[in-house]
């Protein structure tokens, strides 16, 4: 990781025309093609991420709030940093090394996310931020730092995290995040957005006519009562089928009756074999491509995660209020998760990633946005 002190340097002159005039003013990235990224210190979270369509018209694809405190308050963790440990663990509970532990719970017995007040919710540090000009490109890039400590969250080991955000010309931006620990302890962090690629400008925006594809070959299947991952099963016949392009909303109406939506952790680049290493892939390769067509707008999305977690808002039924005033409902968003294998290591056949002492986590995504 880049030094601390050059980095708060850097940070101390550039900061000024990047918008971050104080700690809940969004740090703000910009592009050559009119794209903008806004940074928040709370949960290192993409705030907004402005697009634009071949016609020139610029939209918000990201859900999320207007201000920072609403991030800290919230009930949503849109566009923000995840952990320790995201997703679900099983009755909160697991065992490293011969020990074990217990976490904080939710109203169901598990854990979601690690616990307690989360990454999502904490004050990073702003370590470093550029306009542009970055090794002689027009990348726009900001460095964020959190430190967790031994215990929190009832994790072990004391955790240095940074992530990094470039916008570049190409219409990317590029998330890289990177953890080193002291002591062994599982390890899941990543960034969670809702995308709505027309905006959510109203309580009755959708992405069920949003075309998605996944490279996949397989899910994750779970326990309907409990959510606890149990085996990988094929998608091939199933609903969970986007290897080949399908709007979200051709099938859902096969879950009316169980969750009512897309809850799907998927096994990323055909692969057919969990394993505990952080990549699924290096270098980045191709995971998903989400399409609006009365638009144009597409995202292909890029990673070396393991596995990618769909999620089509099931539960939002205008619970609270987003940007402008609007309250989303059921399908609103779809949150596309680049992320490490679920529950901690307690189901055998899903091994927990585990940071220990010398190793260095990594969670590398690209979003490239793009017209069709």
């Amino acid at each position: 990781m880049a030094s601390r002190l050059a980095s708060a340097l850097l940070c101390a002159l550039l900061i000024a025309s990047c918008g971050a005039e104080s700690d809940d003013e969004p740090i703000i990235l910009r592009n050559s093609n009119g794209m903008e990224v806004h940074l928040l210190r709370t949960g290192a979270c993409v705030q907004r991420l402005l697009v634009p369509d071949s016609a020139g018209d610029t939209v918000d694809v990201m859900m999320g709030f207007d201000d920072a405190e609403s991030y800290r308050n919230g009930t949503s963790v849109s566009g923000c940093i995840i952990g320790r440990y995201g997703g679900r663990i099983t009755g909160g509970k697991f065992s490293l090394d011969g020990k074990d532990y217990q976490l904080e719970t939710g109203k169901d017995g598990n854990t979601l996310h690690g616990g307690g007040i989360g990454y999502s919710k904490r004050e990073w540090e702003l370590a470093a931020v550029s306009p542009g000009t970055a090794n002689g490109t027009n990348d726009s890039w900001a460095v964020l730092t959190l430190d967790s400590p031994d215990g929190d969250q009832n994790f072990p080991g004391n955790v240095s995290l940074e992530v990094t955000y470039t916008l570049t010309d190409a219409n990317e931006l590029i998330i890289d995040i990177s953890a080193v620990s002291d002591a062994a302890t599982p390890i899941n962090v990543f960034n969670h957005p809702y995308f709505n690629l027309a905006g959510l400008t109203s309580d009755n925006a959708t992405i069920l006519d949003h075309v998605l594809t996944i490279n996949s070959d397989y899910f994750i299947a779970t326990d309907p009562e409990t959510g606890t991952p149990t085996e990988l099963e094929p998608v091939a016949g199933s609903p969970e089928d986007f290897t080949d392009a399908h709007a979200i909303g051709e099938r859902i109406g096969e879950f009316a009756n169980t969750i009512k939506g897309y809850q799907t952790q998927y096994l990323l680049f055909g692969t057919d074999k969990a394993s505990e290493d952080f990549f699924g892939a290096e270098p980045a390769q191709l995971a998903a491509t989400l399409v609006h067509p009365a638009s144009g707008r597409a995202l292909d999305i890029l990673t070396t995660a393991p596995t990618m977690v769909l999620y089509t808002a099931n539960s939002l039924k205008g619970k609270f209020e987003t940007k402008g005033g609007v309250r989303p409902q059921q399908y609103a968003a779809v949150a596309l998760e680049a992320t490490m294998l679920p529950d901690a290591g307690n189901e055998p056949a899903f091994p927990a990633p585990v940071l220990r002492p010398g190793q260095e986590y990594r969670n590398h995504v690209v979003w490239r946005f793009y017209d069709v």
